[in-house]
């Protein structure tokens, strides 16, 4: 349904914007990101994630 379509979009898009506030954080503290990074790792992971997210747009 769209409802839910809409509902899964929303929470996908608080997830990413979630985890790049994160990495956004850890950059600014530390002044850099590593590759193997914790939340970079963690973003990375949620390829599925996104692929759905852009579907639903």
């Amino acid at each position: 349904s769209v409802a839910t379509e809409e509902e899964t979009r929303q929470k996908l898009l608080r997830n990413v914007k979630k985890e790049v506030k994160q990495i956004m954080e850890e950059a600014v503290t530390r002044k850099f990101v590593h590759a193997d990074s914790s939340h970079i790792v963690s973003f990375c992971g949620r390829k599925k994630d996104m692929h759905i997210f852009l579907k639903l747009l």
